[in-house]
């Protein structure tokens, strides 16, 4: 991930918070902002660690093979692929790790379960500098405000933690231009304003950059790049 263009509000997150939290409805692209975000720390020189709480997608989570990635991705072990968590020394002693030179990020899944799991580690992020973040696609088909409105109200039920901004992703792989971005950020704009959550960051897939106006946004832009492989993609 590099960012296209910076904002207050990005830099001071990016400076002062421990734990990055996402969580959002199925298929809006999480995993891939989590990886990027992950990978994004480890080139400010931090060492940075991935916790896949999402449960639910089988073969496509951050623990799966279907991602190309170097980082370090928990659980590990004979955790990796469980479609339940399994715990072990490890992933307590890298929460307890979390700082300074340390970062986290967690991808929480679609559903209660990765939510619920990450409640009952409150004792080890309560006392953390944590940003929850919305990861939205409004490019998706079925993707409208209703979704995301019932997603918050179900989350804050589970997680006991507020959200603090809006990520809008572009998650439709070759049918991502311009104007697609444009409607995304612009739906996600009305949304945050409603919502009175401000946007972290618009997304744009780094092969994209050259040929898209991403000037026009009045908020943080990130590049991000592809980490799903599939068989068919070269």
């Amino acid at each position: 991930m590099q960012i296209l263009k910076n904002s207050d509000f990005l830099s001071q997150e990016v400076k002062e918070k421990e734990i990055f939290v996402l969580a959002g409805p199925n298929g809006v692209g999480k995993t891939e902002i989590a990886l990027n975000l992950a990978s994004f720390f480890c080139s400010l020189g931090m060492e940075s660690y991935l916790l896949d709480l999402d449960f639910t997608k089988g073969d496509f989570t951050a623990r799966s093979t279907r991602f190309l990635s170097q980082l370090s991705i928990l659980p590990r072990g004979k955790g990796r692929y469980a479609d339940t968590p399994l715990w072990d020394e490890e992933i307590f002693q890298v929460l307890s790790q979390i700082g300074k030179t340390h970062r986290l990020i967690v991808d929480l899944g679609g559903d209660l379960k990765g939510m619920k799991v990450w409640r009952s580690l409150q004792s080890f992020w309560e006392k953390r500098e944590v940003h929850l973040a919305l990861v939205t696609n409004f490019c998706r088909p079925f993707s409208e405000e209703t979704v995301y409105f019932d997603f918050i109200t179900k989350a804050n039920a589970v997680l006991d933690l507020d959200f603090h901004s809006i990520v809008s992703n572009t998650h439709l792989i070759e049918y991502t231009d311009g104007e697609t971005i444009k409607m995304g950020w612009q739906k996600a704009g009305s949304f945050s304003q409603k919502e009175n959550l401000p946007i972290f960051f618009v997304s744009i897939w780094e092969d994209l950059i050259e040929s898209l106006p991403w000037n026009i946004f009045d908020s943080a832009v990130v590049s991000i790049r592809r980490f799903l492989h599939l068989p068919w993609m070269k």
